[in-house]
């Protein structure tokens, strides 16, 4: 979906490189980028759904990619 994408690129754009090491994010690359976007995606899904979680790179993601939260409507 072009929306989440250029809200996915708005928000990675924006988050410290050590950020992006503990999510194991590489944006240096289109691979890590594509990987990372995938899993920016499931999980700000899952917190639009209101699926609990306690595990931190969820977290980080729900704190570190408003736009990509946003797209699915959550807050």
């Amino acid at each position: 979906e072009e929306k989440f994408s250029r809200a996915f690129s708005t928000d990675i754009k924006n988050i410290p490189k050590d950020v992006l090491n503990t999510l194991d994010f590489d944006a240096s690359n289109l691979k890590g980028l594509e990987y990372a976007r995938e899993e920016v995606f499931a999980d700000s899904f899952a917190h639009a759904t209101e699926c609990p979680t306690n595990n931190g790179y969820s977290k980080l993601i729900r704190e570190y990619f408003p736009n990509c939260r946003a797209y699915f409507g959550g807050k």
